[in-house]
C-alpha cells in the first residue's frame, strides 16, 4: 500500500510512518519543510513533500495535522486551530475531487472533544456533538464534515475520534509529566470525571487496520474500553513516577491559568468505543496503571 500522510512528523505521525514501513508499506509525508523533516529520525524509503497537490497517485490518506491545542486559544491561536483542520482538511478533499486516480481510504484524525463536557451520560458514536456548541465541539463538527465529503467521490472515510494519546515522546502525557516529577501531583477539576485515553501503540494499531479493513468507516470512538476518573489517572501517572497525589486543583482555578484550553482537561466525557469494538479491533492496552510504569520505568 502506498499512504500519503499530514502530521506525519508530530506525535501519532511518527510512530504511524514506522509502523506502516515495517509493515511493508511505502509512505510519503507532507510538511512545510520537507528537508528538515527528513532529519527527524523516519524510517529509510519515506519520501516527503511540501503539497499534497504534488503527490503521485496513492492508495490511502491519513490526516494527521494540526496546530498545537496547546496555548491560550486567542483569535489567532483559534483561527489557526481552524485552519490547519478543517480548511486543510478541504484542500486535500478537493485535491481527491481533481485527481484522475484517487485513493480508496481517507483516515482523517478527530478527537472526543466533539461530545464536550457530559457528565452522567455514556457517549458512543450516535450520540450528539456538544450542546453546548463549545469550541473544541464545534472544530470537531467541521473537521469531520471536510472529510466526509471525500464520501461523495467514492472514497470510504474513517474519522477516529480519538481520546488522550497516551506515549512518552509527547501529548498531554508530556506536560502533565512536567508538575509530576517536580512533585507537584494533583488531581485536575473533578475527581470522579471520567478521561477517556488511549495508548499510543493502539491508536496506531487503529489507524492501521482502517487503512485495511472495510468495516471501519464514518465516525469512530478510539479510546481504551475501560472506565478512568480524573482520580485515578492522577493517582497512576504520580505513582509510575514515585510522586503521591498533594490534592485536588478546583476547576476554577485552571479555567482561570488556562481559559477555554482547560476543557481539554476538566471535560467529564465517558466514551465508549462502541464501533471500533463491533469492527473487531482490539485494544492491546486496557491497564492503565501498567502502561504508565512500563512507559515511565528508567
Amino acid at each position: 500500500m502506498k499512504a500519503l500522510i499530514t502530521g506525519g512528523t508530530g506525535f501519532i505521525g511518527r510512530a504511524l510512518v514506522r509502523r506502516l514501513t515495517a509493515d511493508g508499506h511505502a509512505c510519503t509525508v507532507v510538511s512545510r519543510d520537507p528537508a528538515r523533516a527528513a532529519t527527524l529520525g523516519l524510517p529509510p524509503g519515506t519520501a516527503f513533500l511540501s503539497d499534497v497537490a504534488a503527490s503521485p497517485p496513492v492508495d490511502a490518506v491519513v490526516l494527521l495535522a494540526g496546530e498545537s491545542a496547546a496555548g491560550l486559544w486567542t483569535k489567532r491561536k483559534r483561527a489557526a486551530i481552524i485552519a490547519s483542520r478543517v480548511e486543510a482538511t478541504r484542500r486535500v478533499v478537493e485535491w481527491m475531487r481533481a485527481s484522475s486516480s484517487k485513493p480508496e481510504v481517507l483516515v482523517s484524525a478527530s478527537a472526543v472533544g466533539y461530545y464536550g463536557h457530559r457528565p452522567g451520560e455514556v457517549l458512543d458514536e450516535a450520540s450528539a456533538p456538544d450542546p453546548a456548541a463549545g469550541f473544541r465541539s464545534s472544530v470537531c463538527v467541521r473537521w469531520e464534515a471536510e472529510a466526509g465529503r471525500a464520501a461523495e467521490l467514492g472514497i470510504r472515510v474513517v474519522a477516529p475520534r480519538f481520546g488522550v494519546v497516551l506515549g512518552r515522546d509527547g501529548g498531554l502525557l508530556v506536560e502533565l509529566l512536567r508538575l509530576h516529577r517536580l512533585r507537584l501531583s494533583f488531581v485536575l477539576g473533578n475527581p470522579a470525571a471520567v478521561v477517556p485515553w488511549v495508548a499510543l501503540d493502539d491508536a496506531v494499531g487503529f489507524i492501521g487496520r482502517a487503512l485495511a479493513d472495510d468495516r471501519f468507516s464514518g465516525p469512530m470512538n478510539v479510546v481504551a474500553p475501560v472506565t478512568t476518573t480524573q482520580e485515578r489517572f492522577t493517582a497512576a501517572i504520580a505513582e509510575a513516577v514515585g510522586s503521591r497525589v498533594l490534592g485536588t486543583l478546583p476547576a476554577w482555578l485552571l479555567r482561570a491559568a488556562v481559559g477555554e484550553l482547560s476543557s481539554a482537561i476538566l471535560d467529564d466525557a465517558h466514551v465508549v468505543p462502541r464501533a471500533a469494538l463491533a469492527a473487531g479491533f482490539e485494544f492491546a492496552e486496557t491497564d492503565l496503571d501498567a502502561l504508565l510504569r512500563r512507559m515511565l520505568k528508567p
